[in-house]
């Protein structure tokens, strides 16, 4: 069953061109793991500095084995530390 994976992440206005170049790595390496459907940045029309990311996924394992790999582990690091990006994330998965 297919899951979306909702992340918003939010910046200072200053980094958000950074924060997207870091997005845009991170999407990179989840379309070379098995279970990797797409995903979408939308950047808030209100505030460049906030991105929700829908990425649609296999499974939620699928899922969490990219999360936990240690590529995309250093680039939320990186992230936070020195863009002081704050991320919220949800999974939803089709109610049958």
């Amino acid at each position: 069953m297919a899951i979306k994976v909702l992340i918003r992440r939010k910046v200072a206005g200053n980094y958000a061109f950074r924060m997207r170049q870091l997005l845009s790595a991170l999407d990179n390496w989840a379309s070379k793991h098995t279970g990797y459907f797409y995903s979408e940045n939308l950047v808030s029309s209100d505030n460049p500095g906030e991105v929700l990311c829908i990425a649609t996924w296999q499974s939620i394992d699928a899922f969490q084995v990219w999360a936990k790999s240690t590529p995309s582990q250093q680039l939320e690091k990186q992230m936070a530390s020195s863009l002081g990006v704050l991320s919220e994330n949800a999974i939803y998965a089709q109610h049958s």
